[in-house]
């Protein structure tokens, strides 16, 4: 019920509060695009997070729309300006009015989400989360334009904990921060929002594989295949990998010789014990206000 509860009250803030005066159509038809399609309960959770743990951390949930609102601007012009760099997502309501009207609409989330910080009522702290989110924010730009067709293990996880990660950790952290000082709890949350982060990047680069394949994009399920050596059609995969991306076939022959593989169901294994990492940061709380955290782990 939190995640419902907390949804309407962000929704109706950036509505009400945010959106009424700057009369901007095309903005509110995106942020209805996204709330109609949050409404799925997982997804729902992602725009309350600062709501949840700031209850988690004993807090008013109330007191944490703001964030939230702040927290799901910013999250949505991240996919705007994501669709921009890539050139993709043309069925996309911010794309209506082409890359001139997307980028004018990424601005004004930004904008609007600086603006919903203005309601919180301790100075000190808001400073502190705006800092943290501008950090967070900013190594999540940076990474957007970092190597991605790099093999190496470790170059695709501080990917992700740039781009994904760190904002989830600081979403949060920074709910968690409204209701306490407490450096132990604030570093639970914080390792609560990373681990659940990289999570989600991982499901979500395993459900959009192909397209990255065909991109030539390498996500964990290649970088995967590619490490088994001694695997029968290593070599065959190598192949194709360093084919013209644009080479009949090679993109469905790639996903099946990666399906050989159980590439995978081998990277959904590691995105789930990450899933379990994030959990076990909030073994130490017993209050039931933890239970939307664990039960909507992304």
């Amino acid at each position: 019920m939190q995640v419902e509860y907390f949804g309407r009250l962000v929704r109706d803030f950036i509505t009400d509060e945010l959106l009424t005066a700057l009369a901007y159509p095309e903005l509110n038809r995106v942020l209805e695009h996204w709330f109609k399609r949050h409404r799925n309960r997982q997804l729902a959770a992602i725009d309350v997070l600062p709501c949840l743990t700031c209850v988690a951390a004993g807090g008013s949930g109330e007191a944490a729309v703001p964030v939230a609102a702040f927290w799901s601007c910013y999250f949505l012009a991240s996919k705007v300006f994501d669709s921009i760099q890539d050139d993709e997502n043309y069925d996309q309501p911010w794309m209506d009015a082409g890359t001139k009207g997307a980028i004018s609409i990424g601005l004004a989330l930004i904008a609007t989400g600086n603006s919903s910080i203005s309601y919180l009522t301790e100075g000190e702290v808001a400073s502190e989360i705006l800092l943290a989110f501008g950090r967070a924010w900013a190594l999540a730009a940076k990474s957007q334009i970092d190597p991605q067709n790099d093999l190496a293990l470790e170059t695709y996880f501080a990917n992700i904990i740039a781009s994904t990660a760190e904002p989830f950790a600081t979403a949060a952290w920074s709910g968690a921060r409204l209701a306490t000082d407490d450096s132990l709890v604030l570093e639970a949350f914080t390792q609560y929002g990373l681990n659940a982060g990289i999570a989600l990047a991982i499901t979500s680069d395993c459900h959009g594989l192909q397209d990255d394949v065909a991109d030539g994009i390498y996500k964990l399920p290649v970088i995967y295949a590619m490490s088994l050596n001694e695997h029968p059609r290593h070599d065959e995969m190598a192949a194709l990998l360093r084919q013209c991306s644009k080479e009949p076939g090679r993109v469905e022959h790639t996903m099946a010789i990666m399906q050989s593989m159980h590439a995978t169901e081998w990277s959904l294994t590691i995105a789930a014990e990450y899933r379990q990492r994030a959990k076990a940061a909030l073994y130490g709380f017993t209050d039931e206000n933890m239970l939307p955290l664990c039960d909507y782990v992304f």
